[in-house]
């Protein structure tokens, strides 16, 4: 999971660079899978932006956890899970606010599992 935590006045700029990154990675993916062809990697990447709540976890090890409907959408049974290998899955208010920088397919609607 990567998050960007910025000012509401950068929310453009932050959601471009965390779908650069997205794009970035799979890049990458796609060369070690050129120089490791027995080992192939592939990656399912959900993107989406909102409010969460983030907070340390355990008693003898810590763990940095975030929580909420934007990381629900974009991992387990919604975005993520439904995305096609090496590709990047947006959800509707990232494109929002990238469309002008990226060119987006769309692959239609899905259902947000237990979510209001």
């Amino acid at each position: 999971m990567v998050t960007d935590i910025t000012h509401r006045s950068n929310d453009e700029r932050s959601c471009g660079a965390v779908r650069q990154f997205a794009l970035d990675l799979n890049a990458a993916m796609d060369e070690y899978d050129e120089e490791q062809p027995d080992e192939p990697l592939h990656l399912r990447i959900g993107i989406n932006r909102g409010p969460v709540v983030a907070g340390i976890v355990g008693k003898t090890r810590f763990l940095y956890d975030l929580w909420g409907d934007a990381v629900n959408v974009a991992t387990g049974s919604r975005m993520e899970s439904s995305g096609l290998k090496g590709r990047v899955q947006v959800s509707q208010a990232v494109l929002y606010q990238t469309c002008h920088e990226f060119d987006y397919e769309s692959r239609g609607k899905f259902a947000k599992k237990g979510l209001a």
